[in-house]
């Protein structure tokens, strides 16, 4: 991968288009925002995979991710949740999807190369079926 450093951002040139990264919201990408985005990226195409693979029917994915920092030490990542919500097609045990949780986390390449430095939670919800209610915020 190519980078520079223009107009006070960092410029990515990528196969699918450049990707600008500062500071700066105003300027581009945050670091926080694209550390949060490559784990999320991962582990989800990763969970759909597995769905797919134990064909296991459903409808809808979406994510939450939250992280903690600590700004005492270089404003680093402490913590990070991530919250996948999925409408099923048919009810899933509860065990079924801790055993899926378990999976991504240990073969999301992302997530295990941070597991060591950062708390990372990984938890599934079940999404109702549009108009059935609200699962999340």
């Amino acid at each position: 991968m190519k980078f520079s450093f223009e107009n006070d951002c960092l410029v990515g040139y990528l196969k699918f288009g450049n990707l600008y990264a500062s500071p700066n919201s105003l300027k581009g990408y945050k670091p926080y925002e694209l550390m949060l985005t490559s784990l999320v990226t991962c582990s989800g195409a990763l969970l759909v995979k597995l769905l797919q693979k134990k064909r296991i029917a459903f409808t809808d994915v979406s994510f939450i991710a939250e992280g903690n920092r600590d700004p005492d030490i270089a404003n680093r990542i402490e913590s990070i949740k991530i919250t996948a919500y999925i409408t099923f097609e048919n009810v899933i045990a509860k065990e079924q999807l801790e055993k899926i949780e378990q999976l991504v986390i240990k073969n999301c390449g992302m997530l295990q190369t941070i597991i060591d430095s950062v708390n990372v939670t990984y938890s599934i919800q079940t999404k109702p079926a549009y108009g059935e209610g609200d699962a999340y915020d």
